[in-house]
């Protein structure tokens, strides 16, 4: 049985502007490290897409990316 979590990624970029990533991904119970790691580079394909929520439009959100908080949260 897969569970199905919400995830956001919230972060900083070259010259402080701010990015927000989010999805959703399933799991199986014990695979939490697989997960994560999907989960970031979903993150990374946003972020390097123009897919992200920019603090700042039309700054552009150039690396490096640091990561200031990964919110996981299961669903219902």
């Amino acid at each position: 049985m897969k569970n199905r979590y919400r995830w956001s990624i919230k972060g900083l970029a070259a010259r402080g502007q701010t990015w927000e990533t989010k999805g959703s991904t399933e799991c199986i119970p014990g695979e939490f490290g697989g997960m994560l790691m999907v989960i970031l580079g979903e993150s990374f394909h946003q972020l390097t897409f123009g897919m992200a929520v920019y603090g700042k439009p039309g700054l552009g959100c150039n690396g490096p990316y640091r990561i200031q908080s990964v919110h996981i949260e299961m669903e219902s």
